[in-house]
């Protein structure tokens, strides 16, 4: 929970430095894109099946924080999971003599599976719900 907290600190501290100034300073800034933006005042166009989507050009950069988060995190839980496999492979063919050994390994080596599965199916996902994210 302190970790939350910090981070949560960390994040306001970045969020109050980007301020020039007031709120009054910031332009607006007008996007037209396929998919709502979120946070934005969005006005769909029927005819060209776009959105017209103005928003205040500060708030650009949590867009971006939050899409590199989740793209490096992806990438790297990625690289945990094969690394763990790889180490639960070599204690499985290790373990011929303990029966106990090699079936933790086994059962953990197909939770992690499941678990990149899972990983790998929350691309489309959040394509659908935050296509911000994967531009």
């Amino acid at each position: 929970m302190k970790k939350l907290i910090i981070g949560f600190i960390i994040l306001l501290s970045f969020w109050a430095l980007s301020f020039n100034s007031t709120y009054a300073e910031w332009e607006k800034i007008t996007v037209t894109t396929t998919e709502k933006v979120p946070w934005a005042n969005c006005i769909e166009n029927k005819e060209k099946n776009v959105y017209t989507c103005t928003m205040e050009s500060g708030t650009d950069w949590v867009l971006k924080l939050l899409s590199g988060m989740i793209k490096y995190m992806t990438y790297i839980v990625w690289i945990i999971g094969v690394l763990f496999i790889v180490y639960n492979g070599i204690l499985y063919t290790m373990s011929w003599m303990d029966e106990n050994l090699k079936s933790d390994a086994k059962k953990r080596i197909i939770w992690t599976i499941l678990w990149l599965v899972v990983l790998f199916l929350s691309w489309p996902i959040l394509k659908i719900i935050a296509p911000w994210i994967y531009t």
